[in-house]
């Protein structure tokens, strides 16, 4: 019998830095709102309208994210989606008006939508 690895640990650490951030990602607007609205005088409207931008991208994400998953593996899915998701998190920090905020939290929801898929694969016997 093989000893098993230490590579699943790290695997499993990799995946809930992952996953943590993606959950940060989702509700931390909730908690810049005011900062937002006093900010760049978004409405309690403009800061609604962002949150359905990126929920509904996200939300849409995640069945064409499960059927890129099966076509080029969990693991290419999944770092293309959290780059994707970082790159535009980075971008939000640029953002100067409520047509960049709207465009970039689309494609932060885009980016995150896929990561769903990485709960569902099989670890192998390491």
């Amino acid at each position: 019998m093989m000893k098993a690895s230490r590579f699943r640990w790290i695997l499993a650490l990799v995946m809930f830095i992952i996953s943590f951030t993606a959950y940060m990602d989702r509700v931390i607007l909730s908690a810049a709102t005011p900062a937002l609205m006093k900010e760049f005088s978004f409405s309690k409207v403009d800061v609604g309208l962002l949150q359905t931008l990126f929920f509904s991208s996200y939300a849409l994400m995640q069945i064409p994210g499960g059927m890129l998953a099966e076509m080029f593996k969990h693991r290419i899915t999944v770092a293309m989606a959290a780059l994707c998701m970082s790159v535009f998190t980075f971008f939000t920090g640029m953002c100067h008006s409520f047509l960049a905020f709207a465009v970039v939290r689309t494609l932060v929801g885009v980016g995150e939508g896929p990561l769903i898929t990485m709960r569902k694969q099989k670890l192998p016997h390491l």
